[in-house]
This record gives structure tokens, sequence and C-alpha cells, in this order.
């Protein structure tokens, strides 16, 4: 696979990877409205959590997009992995996939990481959040994980705990980031309650509610939750982030490379694409 230069760079495939009958590829992302909105990708295929991200980011007035596997394969997309989450905090892994969907799609990207801290346990499962357990993310179900939380935490008297999120957006082929981060102070619960939000949410007491986020509704937990005050956080910051998207585009054949080359180069090339400039 090649990057197509120009802006927004896209993914094609390289020559005669079409044959004669199949049909040319689409563009993706979409293109910017005409009513001159910035476009922003989601770096998630989950439709509810975008659809959050809108909510929560409608100030800014731009078109929010996620990563849609159905109109990458569409648009001649092949063979993309997703980054490997190596960063040892919330913010670093939010970077590695902000980082990399924004110069694989050539928009700005959103990207977060978010996790649950427990003071007892010594601020696990934190970045381990989704495989704590020695599970595979998704392996195991909102309920699962808050019971094995909540087993995890038999005979501690100290149940304090905090949702973390760290949302990063990023430029195609930049080096510099927006970086906002929200925290949502609570207790771990003695039992699972709700059936609402996933991972631990059925295991954490709001303050001041008596209740879990599992027990809330969209809009209650979207006005407390650590995502939701991250995404707030930016949200107020709308003038330098709208600057920010605005400043997207590079000169053409300017392209400036994220990190330090060698090692840019060797991650596109780690997910199988070849970057044409020759910075890189």
């Amino acid at each position: 696979m090649i990057l197509k230069q120009g802006f927004p760079p896209r993914l094609i495939l390289a020559s005669g990877a079409h044959g004669a009958d199949s049909p040319p590829p689409q563009p993706y992302p979409p293109p910017p409205p005409p009513d001159g909105r910035l476009l922003l990708a989601v770096a998630s295929s989950n439709s509810g959590k975008v659809t959050e991200y809108s909510l929560l980011l409608s100030p800014l007035k731009c078109r929010i997009f996620g990563i849609s596997r159905e109109e990458l394969e569409r648009a001649g997309f092949k063979g993309i992995r997703e980054p490997e989450e190596d960063g040892d905090s919330f913010f670093e892994n939010a970077r590695i996939k902000a980082r990399y969907w924004a110069d694989v799609l050539g928009s700005p990207a959103l990207a977060d990481d978010s996790g649950l801290e427990v003071a007892a346990l010594g601020g696990e499962p934190g970045v381990r959040s989704a495989r704590w357990g020695d599970w595979d993310p998704g392996a195991v179900s909102g309920r699962e994980q808050s019971e094995y939380l909540i087993w995890r935490m038999e005979g501690m008297e100290d149940r304090a705990a905090a949702f973390v999120t760290s949302i990063v957006v990023a430029r195609p082929f930049r080096r510099e980031v927006l970086h906002y981060r929200g925290t949502l102070r609570g207790e771990v619960a003695r039992e699972p309650k709700g059936s609402r939000g996933f991972g631990y949410d059925q295991a954490f007491l709001v303050p001041g509610l008596g209740l879990t986020l599992a027990e809330l509704s969209a809009e209650e937990k979207n006005a407390v939750s650590h995502r939701g005050r991250a995404a707030g956080a930016m949200a107020g910051d709308w003038e330098r982030v709208s600057g920010f998207l605005a400043g997207s585009a590079p000169p053409p054949g300017a392209w400036e490379p994220v990190g330090k080359p060698t090692a840019r180069g060797e991650s596109l090339t780690k997910f199988g694409i070849s970057p044409i400039n020759s910075k890189l």
C-alpha cells in the first residue's frame, strides 16, 4: 500500500490491485462538508462512542466520523490493523492511536484511552483495564469485569477509585498534539448494580448519588463521567482546537514527519504502509 501525495492523503492500493471489473475505490475519509465545517475522525469503530463524541463536542461544529471497516474496505484499504497500544500511560496510548489514524486517513483524528485506578490496588488496573484479568479485550462482559474487581477488593475497606480519560487530537504527519484529561473520583461498590455502560461501570459508585455509573442514563453519565469532563475541557477550548484543526493541511510536498524520521518510517511500514515522502 502507498500513500498518495496531496491532501488529504488517501491510502490507495498499489497499481494493478483492482481487477478490470472491480469498481474504483471511493474516497475515505469523506470530503469536507460544503458548509465549511472541519473533519475530525474518532479513532473508534464503536458507533455509540462516535455519537457520544458528536454530542459532547457539538460546540466545535466539526463533522465527526468514525473508523468504519466497511468504508475502509470499500475505499480499497486492505490489511489495516489497529496500532499496538504499548504506552505506559493513558496519554501515551491515546497519542499512539491518534497519530496513527491521522496519518492513515489524512484527517485530524481524536483518540482516547481510559481506565480505572484503584488506590488499594496500587493504581491497578490502570492502563491494563481492558485486559486486567489476563483476558483479551472484549472477551468478557462488563458484568464479569465488575465482579472480578469486587472479588479482588474483598476484605478491603479503602474503596477509593478514579476513572481517568486522556483525549488526544493529532494532525496528519505532525508532531504536536492536543491533550485533554478528565477524572471522575468515586468508590468501588461491594456488589455490581445497573445494566448500562460497559467495563467497570457496574462496580463504580458515583459520589453524592449512591448509584453506579451503570445505573445512570446516557445524559446523566455524560454530565459527570471522566470522558465527558475531558471532552468538556476540549469543547471549552474551542478556539485553540479550531485553529489546530484548520492548520491540518500541510503545504504540498512539505509534509512533516511525526517523531523521529527513521522511527516514524518504520512505524508506518510496520502497519503495511509505505510512505512516498522521502522525508520519512
